[in-house]
């Protein structure tokens, strides 16, 4: 039997996810182009489905060798999103927690702004410094996922959007109050009992076997209708992730 996808179950993968559906419903992914910036183990392969063509890159070996067993009907490149080339358009672009790993963020979202076909959308999540409960660095010390920077202002994050040549078409925030505390303990006791997170092919063996993660994911029905009522409340309040939708200026 193959291993699922252990990111599906990540808090903060979960809330992006249902911020690209509430600006772009599902459906509408449906035979359009992906490119998925940093995709880690793949696991908007696995949301969109076959009917969209996925094309995913990430740094760690590990992680796109497992997603390019898990999603055969996706396609996966191992490279550095500073280098990668490809001469196609894409109607989508997710960036999910990746400007952060840069320094130069707008350099790194230039590059890729020509890759928008006309009407095209890149959604770019990362951390918010707006919020009172911040993202800590926990976790992300070394390797791919280490953070050149944790988070942003909304001002600074769009200042970086629009030098990038995009323009901002819709911001929304995610993460106030229960699913934040949540991610938190999950990544204090991460970090307790194996020190570092090197890349998320790391989640493959930690998750493997391990008696609490199979009761965090019998209860994760619950986490994820705890994460839509964060949704409503950052509504109106700021919570500790930001998504921008930007467009082609």
């Amino acid at each position: 039997m193959e291993q699922e996808n252990p990111t599906k179950y990540n808090i903060a993968t979960r809330v992006i996810t249902e911020l690209v559906f509430e600006f772009v419903p599902k459906r509408d992914f449906e035979g359009k182009k992906v490119l998925d910036l940093g995709c880690g183990l793949g696991f908007y392969a696995e949301l969109l489905g076959p009917n969209v063509d996925y094309t995913g890159v990430d740094i760690d070996e590990k992680s796109v060798a497992f997603a390019s067993k898990l999603y055969p009907h996706a396609k996966f490149f191992l490279s550095d999103i500073k280098k990668f080339e490809t001469k196609e358009k894409f109607d989508y672009i997710i960036m999910s927690h990746v400007i952060e790993h840069f320094d130069g963020e707008a350099s790194v979202l230039a590059r890729y702004a020509p890759k928008l076909k006309k009407g095209g959308k890149i959604f770019i999540a990362t951390g918010s410094d707006e919020s009172i409960l911040k993202p800590t660095m926990t976790c992300h010390r070394s390797g791919p996922e280490f953070h050149n920077k944790q988070y942003y202002t909304t001002p600074e994050l769009v200042g970086i959007v629009e030098s990038a040549g995009l323009k901002v078409e819709s911001i929304r925030f995610a993460l106030l109050f229960v699913p934040k505390i949540m991610l938190e303990i999950i990544k204090m006791y991460y970090e307790g009992k194996y020190k570092d997170y090197y890349s998320q092919a790391d989640l493959l063996q930690t998750t493997k076997g391990n008696a609490l993660f199979s009761l965090y994911r019998s209860i994760f029905p619950l986490t994820l209708l705890l994460i839509k009522m964060d949704l409503v409340l950052t509504r109106f309040f700021k919570g500790s992730e930001i998504v921008i939708v930007a467009g082609r200026a």
